[in-house]
């Protein structure tokens, strides 16, 4: 899965058109967990931190690898659960005003750490402003659908999701 990651990543780096190119950013968000039941949560909020890099392919069009980390929910036996997930997405963006402001929506998949390691679905949408030619902040929304069996572990018989909002700053190369 990695290996595909990055296959994806580079493909969308060495396919970029000219005066597009590649791009990083990190961002900080809070985030909630519907779990359903399956691990008894206290706390069903946190926050993390968020890193990722990609392309744009053209003005309508990005691929990006994002990490998202520091995520802890608490559960009621005083335990806590910190999924990290990692995740490939493409990009469809629509540019207005000059190019100064995007809108972008995004499809992906990836993996999630909760109990074991999982595959989830990103589906996103956002919001960014250009500064200049390198810089840029978004403001963004993702959801990760994971399915999990009845004892918390990555399976496909139920479904747990996180929401996550997020605020980035990023620089073009």
């Amino acid at each position: 899965m990695r290996f595909i990651l990055f296959v994806l990543l580079l493909v969308g780096i060495l396919e970029a058109k000219r005066g597009a190119g590649p791009y990083l950013g990190g961002g900080y968000g809070i985030s909630s967990m519907k779990d359903k039941g399956y691990f008894d949560l206290e706390d069903d909020r946190s926050k993390g931190y968020m890193i990722y890099g990609g392309a744009y392919i053209n003005d309508y069009l990005s691929v990006e690898l994002e990490y998202i980390g520091g995520l802890a929910y608490k559960q009621k036996e005083a335990k806590s659960i910190d999924p990290n997930l990692i995740a490939v997405n493409a990009q469809a963006h629509y540019p207005f005003y000059n190019g100064m402001f995007d809108i972008f929506a995004k499809f992906g998949a990836g993996e999630i750490k909760l109990l074991d390691n999982g595959f989830t679905m990103l589906y996103g949408a956002g919001f960014s402003y250009r500064i200049d030619e390198r810089y840029a902040m978004r403001v963004g929304y993702d959801y990760f659908d994971i399915g999990v069996d009845e004892s918390g572990n990555n399976s496909a018989d139920g479904h747990v999701k996180i929401d996550y909002s997020y605020f980035s700053f990023e620089v073009q190369f």
